[in-house]
C-alpha cells in the first residue's frame, strides 16, 4: 500500500501534525507541518522533514467543508502556534505559503506577509508568510 504525503508527514513529523475533533470524535480539521534547516521556503525545503530544522513549514490548515467559516481554522492555528512555542523550543519561525484570499486569515493569526513566493503550484501566485517564535 502506497503512503500519501500527508501520511508520511504524520509518521515523520508527528509533533507537527495536529487533529481537531468534535464532541463525537469526528475529525473536523487538521494542520500539518515539517521542519526545515533552510530559512527559505522552496520546493526542496518544503519537500522533506529535517528534524534538526528551526523553520516549521506549515503545509496545510484544513477544515471539513461543513465546518468552515465557524472559526475552527483560527482556533486550530492559534492552538498550533501556542503548542509550538511552548513545546518545540527548536522552532525559531513558522512559515507558509498561501493564496491571495487567505493572506488576511493568516495575518489575523499573527503571520507577516513576506511577499510573493518562488514556489509555484498551478497558475495562481503564492505568497510567503512568516511568524517569529
Amino acid at each position: 500500500m502506497e503512503c500519501t504525503i500527508v501520511q508520511m508527514r504524520m509518521q515523520e513529523a508527528a509533533p507537527f501534525f495536529m487533529v481537531r475533533e468534535d464532541d463525537t470524535g469526528s475529525v473536523v480539521g487538521f494542520i500539518n507541518g515539517t521542519l526545515s534547516t533552510s530559512q527559505e521556503l522552496t520546493h526542496e525545503s518544503m519537500g522533506k522533514h529535517e528534524s534538526s530544522g528551526e523553520t516549521l513549514c506549515v503545509h496545510s490548515v484544513v477544515t471539513r467543508e461543513d465546518q468552515r467559516r465557524a472559526g475552527i481554522g483560527t482556533e486550530m492555528l492559534r492552538a498550533y502556534i501556542a503548542y509550538t512555542r511552548a513545546q518545540q523550543p527548536c522552532v525559531k519561525s513558522i512559515a507558509l505559503i498561501c493564496k491571495e484570499n487567505l493572506k488576511g486569515f493568516y495575518a489575523g493569526c499573527g503571520f507577516e506577509l513576506i511577499g510573493p513566493s518562488p514556489v509555484v503550484h498551478g497558475v495562481d501566485p503564492w505568497f510567503e508568510m512568516r511568524l517569529r517564535c
